[in-house]
């Protein structure tokens, strides 16, 4: 019997130990090999680029901006959920466009009277040219909600006032017949007043008359196409124009 007991416990003892060394040995496992699991990470990082760390604007007068579930594309990151609060007080929040903090002069922020502030912020809107969200702000109300163009190069003076302009899109053009044409891309002329942003209406007809030759409206048509000579100036003659349908 005693024979027995000593081969039996020399089993357990043996069962004991191999399942020890199994325990020890996936543990090992999990930390011999860290720079494969970061190099795991990276790949499920690159698939799925997120931000963590909400993005916070700090305002003049007591703004503050909130943007959160953000994307990194490397040069630029992006975020979907925007929040615009007043002395901890949330009066605006938007889950309907990308937004962008990458790139001055955005967002840009004027206080025109005690309680009547105007607010740009720069939307993503890849793959077209980046819009503008316009809010203007009364006594902790959005009055005005609204869309803009972005502004192309440094504002102009006019008549003591600054106008920045811009266009919808980027034209693109196409070749027909041998000649390379281009869409209606209008520029459209904003004015900075003591009463805010206004579109200057006169001021936008006109150059964009000089321009095209005619004036086809605010928004950019394609259904137009105007041919460009060697030196991009375009083909204005009535003639020459086509109209695609």
């Amino acid at each position: 019997m005693k024979f027995y007991h000593v081969i039996l416990i020399l089993v357990i003892s043996l069962f004991i130990c191999c399942r020890h060394g199994n325990t020890i040995s996936d543990k090992s496992d999990t930390t011999k090999h860290p720079i494969r699991a970061q190099q795991e990470n990276k790949v499920a990082i690159a698939e799925i680029p997120s931000v963590d760390t909400p993005q916070i604007l700090d305002l003049s007068h007591g703004f503050k901006i909130k943007a959160s579930h953000g994307e990194n594309f490397g040069k630029f990151k992006t975020y979907s959920y925007l929040e615009t609060w007043h002395n901890n007080l949330k009066i605006f929040a938007d889950t309907t466009a990308e937004y962008e903090f990458d790139e001055k002069p955005y967002p840009i922020f004027n206080m025109l009277k005690p309680e009547v502030f105007e607010l740009l912020i720069q939307i993503n809107d890849r793959p077209n040219k980046d819009k503008l969200l316009f809010l203007r702000i009364e006594n902790d109300r959005v009055v005005k909600h609204e869309k803009l163009p972005t502004f192309d190069g440094n504002p102009e003076k006019i008549n003591g006032l600054l106008y920045y302009s811009g266009r919808w899109d980027d034209s693109e053009v196409w070749e027909k017949n041998g000649k390379e044409y281009g869409p209606y891309n209008p520029t459209i002329y904003y004015k900075f007043t003591p009463d805010g942003i206004k579109l200057d209406s006169a001021l936008t007809i006109l150059r964009n008359k000089e321009k095209y030759g005619k004036f086809h409206g605010f928004h950019y048509d394609e259904k137009i196409g105007y041919p460009t000579t060697h030196g991009n100036k375009i083909d204005t003659s009535e003639k020459n124009i086509i109209k695609n349908n």
